[in-house]
């Protein structure tokens, strides 16, 4: 629905008061959004507190290079 589009479009500075159901469309369409979002700052600060630690004796296998 191309209007749906053009209307999220404008952001806060739209509101939607009829048809109930495009109303509702938006207000779906905005709740995943928030969610996504959410959900990314999650991973971001995630990131951000994990600290790797160093692999010891030849780095990812764990023994000694031969060669």
């Amino acid at each position: 629905m191309e209007i749906k589009y053009w209307i999220m479009n404008w952001g806060l500075k739209a509101l939607v008061i009829d048809p109930e159901s495009l109303r509702e469309e938006i207000r779906t369409e905005s709740e995943a959004l928030l969610e996504k979002y959410r959900d990314a700052e999650m991973v971001r600060q995630s990131r951000a507190n994990y600290k790797a630690k160093p692999v010891e004796n030849g780095g990812i296998y764990g023994g000694k290079r031969t060669s």
